[in-house]
């Protein structure tokens, strides 16, 4: 049955080493990050996100300490920001495979970025509240010593 379509008149034919070629070089480029997506987080993964997180935290003491010099809706937006992130590490963690022997540490470092999340959004929303804003720093200062540990800090 012939084509329907009528014929591209400067249409070249495809050189199927250039084909080739291309294809090896996507392959080249893409299975490193396949094998790192399927390959399980190890206890080393499991501490890193515990350092960035903590970093985070640690931003948001600091956003607190000179939120006076702020307006509200830039510290909230900032603190906001935080907060996201941390529950997208959070969610990235729940997500992940994970070797058997980090998997506690993993849920530790899940739910210290839940609790970062918590605080950051009550931060976030209480600009004006100090007796609000002193406590959930108190978290925070708590927070960062724990997820320190977990970071694999002494």
């Amino acid at each position: 049955m012939p084509s329907r379509l009528p014929r591209i008149p400067s249409a070249e034919p495809l050189d199927l080493r250039i084909a080739a070629a291309f294809i090896v070089l996507t392959l080249a480029l893409v299975a490193p990050g396949i094998v790192h997506a399927l390959t399980p987080a190890d206890d080393q993964g499991v501490q890193d996100v515990a350092s960035t997180l903590e970093s985070q935290a640690r931003e948001a003491v600091a956003l607190i300490d000179r939120g006076d010099r702020m307006t509200q809706q830039a510290f909230a937006a900032e603190l906001q920001d935080l907060g996201g992130a941390a529950e997208e590490a959070r969610s990235n963690l729940l997500r992940q495979a994970v070797d058997p022997g980090a998997e506690s540490r993993r849920n530790q470092v899940a739910d210290a970025a839940g609790r970062l999340r918590d605080a950051t959004e009550d931060a976030s929303l209480a600009a004006s509240d100090r007796s609000r804003i002193d406590r959930d720093r108190a978290a925070l200062d708590t927070l960062i010593q724990g997820l320190h540990q977990l970071a694999g800090g002494s």
